[in-house]
C-alpha cells in the first residue's frame, strides 16, 4: 500500500511539473527572451559614458567591497550609488580677433564643426566702386587666425565633452519621465558578462548577469543618481530555454552557483571565473574575453565585459515564478498535499468555498508599490519596487 501511495504521489508531482511546464513555454512562444541589447527600450553602455566632472561612475566592486558608506540619508548600507550625473554648465566659444571677425563664418560657434574663413569679400570703396579683397592678402589676418584656432581648438575640445556629458543627462531625464508613467511595465537594470553568438534560430547580443536599479532624481541641483538597492543578481537563464542543444540541467546549475556565490555584474575576479566556466559549458569553443564587450557573433559563444544599463520590460519574473513552481512540485511539495482526491471531493471543496469566499475589495484599497519612502521630499524615486 505505501509503494501505491509513493507512486501515485510522484504520478501528481510530474503531472503537476508537466502542466507548469506547457504554461511557461507558451508563455515564452507569446512573450520570447530578448536577445539584443540593441532591441531595448533605453540604453546607456559604460563606453559611451564620457569623463567629465560633472559625473561620477563606480566602474568595479571589489567582492570583498562592503556597499557604499554614504552620508545622504536616502542611502541604504546596503545600497550602492552607481552613477550620478549632474547639468553640465555650457560655455560660449571664444571670442575671435577683431582683425578676422569679420571673415570668420558662424561654424565657429559650434565645437562639433571647424572655424571656417570667408576667402573673399566685396568691399564698397567710397566712390562706389566694388573691390574684391581676398583673406590672404594681410599677414595680419593670417596671424590672427592662427592664434584664434589653437584657443578655439582647446575650447572645443572641453565642450565637445560638456556635450557629451549634457546628453547622458538628457537622456536620463527622459527616461525619468517615461518610468513615471510606465513603471509597471519596465525595470531598469545593470548588466554585464556579454553574450555574443551566432545562431541559426537567432544571433545573441545580451548581458548575463542582470540587477534592478533604482533612478533618483534631484530637481535642486539638478542631479540623476542610479543606486544599486542591493536585490540578488539575476542570471538570465531564460535565454536558453529556446536553444536545444544546451542542456537545461546545464543551466540550472551555473544559475544556482550564481546565486551561492552573490556575484555583482561590475564584480572583477569572481565574475570573471564564473564567465569563463559559463562559456566553457556552452560549448567546446566558448570563449570569454576580459578586454571589453566581443565583436561580430561567432559560430560559437563568446563571452565578453561590458556594462551598461537599459531598460526591460517586467515579463521574466512570470517566468522565474513558473520555475520556481515546477521545482517545488518535483522536490519540496509535501506528499500530503498530493494524496489523490475524487471528483466529487473537489466539487465539495470548491462548493464550500464559494460559501466561504469574502467580498471581494474595493479598487480603491489597494496601494501603488511605487509610493515615495518620504526620507526626501525634493528627491523623485523611480523603479525601486523589487524584482518580479
Amino acid at each position: 500500500m505505501d509503494a501505491e501511495k509513493a507512486v501515485s504521489i510522484e504520478v501528481a508531482r510530474d503531472r503537476i511539473a508537466r502542466l507548469f511546464k506547457f504554461v511557461r513555454a507558451l508563455y515564452e512562444k507569446r512573450n520570447p527572451a530578448p536577445r539584443q541589447l540593441g532591441d531595448q527600450p533605453w540604453l546607456l553602455q559604460f563606453a559611451r559614458i564620457p569623463d567629465h566632472d560633472s559625473i561620477d561612475l563606480l566602474r568595479e566592486v571589489h567582492e570583498s567591497q562592503p556597499a557604499a558608506q554614504l552620508e545622504e540619508e536616502s542611502i541604504d548600507a546596503t545600497e550602492r550609488l552607481i552613477l550620478t550625473v549632474r547639468r553640465p554648465t555650457v560655455t560660449l566659444p571664444p571670442d575671435p580677433p577683431e582683425a578676422v571677425v569679420d571673415w570668420l563664418t558662424d561654424s565657429h560657434k559650434d565645437c562639433r564643426k571647424t572655424v571656417e574663413i570667408i576667402s573673399s569679400r566685396n568691399i564698397v570703396r567710397e566712390d562706389d566702386t566694388t573691390e574684391v579683397v581676398f583673406f590672404e592678402n594681410d599677414p595680419t589676418r593670417s596671424e590672427a587666425l592662427e592664434q584664434y584656432q589653437r584657443i578655439w581648438n582647446l575650447w572645443a575640445e572641453r565642450e565637445r565633452i560638456n556635450l557629451a556629458a549634457g546628453e547622458v543627462f538628457g537622456n536620463l531625464y527622459t527616461l525619468h519621465g517615461n518610468l513615471q508613467r510606465e513603471s509597471e511595465q519596465f525595470q531598469l537594470v545593470l548588466g554585464d558578462g556579454i553574450l555574443v553568438w551566432r545562431r541559426p534560430d537567432g544571433g545573441v547580443r545580451f548581458p548575463l548577469l542582470i540587477r534592478e536599479l533604482r533612478l533618483e532624481f534631484d530637481a535642486e541641483i539638478p542631479e540623476f543618481r542610479l543606486v544599486d538597492p542591493g536585490f540578488p543578481t539575476e542570471f538570465y537563464s531564460s535565454l536558453f530555454r529556446s536553444m536545444p542543444d544546451v542542456e537545461g540541467k546545464s543551466i540550472g546549475q551555473i544559475r544556482e552557483e550564481a546565486e551561492k556565490l552573490a556575484l555583482h555584474p561590475l564584480g572583477r575576479d569572481d565574475v570573471n571565473g564564473f564567465l569563463r566556466r559559463v562559456a566553457a559549458t556552452l560549448s567546446s569553443q566558448g570563449e570569454f574575453i576580459e578586454g571589453g564587450e566581443p565583436g561580430p557573433e561567432r559560430s560559437h559563444p563568446v563571452i565578453g565585459r561590458a556594462p551598461a544599463i537599459f531598460l526591460r520590460k517586467r515579463t521574466l519574473g512570470f517566468t522565474r515564478a513558473i520555475d520556481a513552481i515546477i521545482e517545488d512540485a518535483l522536490v519540496r511539495v509535501p506528499a500530503f498535499r498530493l494524496r489523490a482526491t475524487t471528483t466529487s471531493q473537489w466539487q465539495a471543496r470548491a462548493a464550500s468555498s464559494r460559501r466561504r469566499a469574502p467580498p471581494t475589495s474595493s479598487p480603491g484599497s489597494s496601494r501603488s508599490a511605487f509610493a515615495g519612502s518620504g526620507r526626501r521630499r525634493r528627491r523623485s524615486h523611480t523603479n525601486s519596487r523589487r524584482p518580479d
